[in-house]
């Protein structure tokens, strides 16, 4: 209703400009809708847990459902990203098609699934009156649906080790000795890469340093297998850092790196003839290649003829092989020596001829 008011002159018999207004009267006004629901939750989280790829985990507590009859959750949903300006025209979840949706009429707590991976998801939840069709206004909430994490990599490298020992003999100068066991490299698509760097150079991204190309020394497994060998050619006393990948071939995926540091060797390994009561006028050189899989190469040199044993001993002392046992002439000698039905370890080589006796070691990597 419009209402005009005047004030009037009763002796001119004349009126004001009119003060105007309106008003809606008062009307009936029926039922009242439900209550908007309260505590309502989207997430991809289930406590400290990640929801699974495409799912996301919805609960609200009881409301008005549990006490009057009359009144159920009703759920509606849409992509954010295309969430409609009514939400009563998105997807309604069907209560009681879930374990643990309450069935509309209860508290709830489920996961909602088959939705797009990694995806923001819009939910609204409302109470609605089955007896006066009426709907509250709703609960709104969003959350990103679990992301499909794609394929694993694989699993850091273990038992990595750079040293400028084998076992008890130092390496030659300039060399660093690194092996590692199989870890995963002998499945299917799995190899090992191997980067280094000089530790000085504090390298911040290992993939940028130099990488070592597997299959070029004895011993080194062909980055298929486990590895034992010696790394040559690097300036000598000097700190090098080595990062030990394993390497998802077909999904193009690196593992966390294991790392390992050691300085590169000084001087000739040669052992120390005081320290082995050695003569100048006998050697017994390094096996090669070494650390070695399944055979290896043993030379040594004598001054003169005369009777020569060469046997392999494991390191508690046993003896695994003879190799020599007779007349030598003067000169060098090479025997071969195949450790094909042995486990991988450290092994030992006797020479003796006459009152000297020689030994060194030798590492077999399977």
């Amino acid at each position: 209703y419009t209402f005009w008011l005047y004030q009037f002159d009763t002796d001119t018999d004349l009126f004001s400009e009119p003060a105007e207004d309106s008003a809606v009267s008062g009307g009936d006004d029926g039922p009242t809708p439900p209550a908007m629901p309260v505590g309502f939750v989207a997430s991809d989280m289930v406590g400290e847990e990640p929801v699974n790829p495409g799912e996301v985990f919805l609960s609200a507590g009881p409301n008005d459902v549990l006490d009057n009859e009359n009144i159920v959750y009703r759920l509606f949903y849409s992509r954010s990203d295309d969430a409609p300006s009514n939400p009563q025209d998105a997807i309604e979840y069907e209560f009681g098609s879930t374990p643990g949706d309450g069935d509309g009429e209860n508290p709830f707590g489920f996961r909602l699934g088959d939705l797009d991976p990694g995806t923001e998801y819009t939910f609204w939840l409302y109470q609605f009156d089955t007896d006066t069709d009426l709907f509250s206004e709703p609960a709104e909430d969003s959350a990103v649906s679990g992301g499909d994490d794609g394929p694993t990599p694989p699993s850091t490298p273990e038992g990595f080790g750079a040293s400028n020992m084998i076992g008890d003999v130092p390496v030659e100068e300039g060399e660093i000795f690194l092996s590692a066991g199989p870890n995963d490299v002998q499945q299917d698509g799995i190899s090992y890469r191997l980067f280094y760097a000089l530790t000085a150079d504090e390298v911040e991204d290992p993939l940028t340093a130099t990488e070592y190309a597997f299959g070029s020394t004895p011993g080194d497994g062909d980055g298929n297998d486990a590895f034992g060998f010696t790394l040559g050619d690097l300036e000598p006393g000097t700190e090098y850092t080595f990062w030990l990948y394993q390497y998802n071939v077909d999904e193009d995926l690196f593992s966390v790196p294991a790392s390992a540091s050691a300085v590169s060797g000084e001087t000739d390994t040669s052992i120390d003839d005081d320290l082995n009561n050695l003569p100048d006028t006998i050697e017994l050189s390094q096996n090669y290649p070494n650390p070695f899989n399944p055979t290896t190469q043993i030379q040594f040199t004598l001054p003169e003829s005369g009777q020569v044993t060469v046997q392999v001993y494991n390191m508690v002392g046993q003896q695994i092989a003879t190799l020599v046992d007779g007349v030598m002439s003067a000169g060098s000698h090479t025997v071969s020596f195949d450790a094909t039905n042995l486990s991988s370890g450290v092994y030992l080589y006797r020479l003796q001829s006459g009152n000297v006796v020689l030994t060194r070691k030798m590492m077999l990597v399977k």
